[in-house]
């Protein structure tokens, strides 16, 4: 009887890890490869946009900020959910960008 071999990819697999991974678990596998960031950001359900958020990392502009969100949303993230800071919404560092946020994320 021959030995039957089943062959996973990084796309089989890592779906099915992300339940068993707590935040900082997520943080981590988003770094180590492509198919990790994607896999993790597909799984977002509350998208947390802004400064120190664990999700957007060292971001320290809402410019930065938002070049995530359109990161995050171009790797296959559908969030039900956005928290925002106020100093994103209200356009408290000059351009509104509350307009840029909106134009991301519709």
């Amino acid at each position: 009887m021959a030995n039957a071999r089943t062959e996973f990819s990084l796309r089989d697999f890592l779906p099915r890890l992300i339940p068993f991974l707590n935040e900082d678990g997520r943080i981590a596998l988003r770094a180590t490869c492509r198919e990790g960031r994607a896999v993790v950001d597909r799984a977002i359900t509350t998208l947390k946009a802004f400064r120190g958020a664990p999700q957007a990392g060292p971001a320290e502009s809402a410019a930065q900020i938002i070049a995530f969100i359109r990161g995050v949303l171009s790797r296959g993230c559908r969030p039900t959910e956005l928290v925002l800071h106020p100093e994103l919404a209200g356009g408290a560092e000059g351009a509104a960008p509350g307009a840029e946020l909106n134009a991301a994320v519709a």
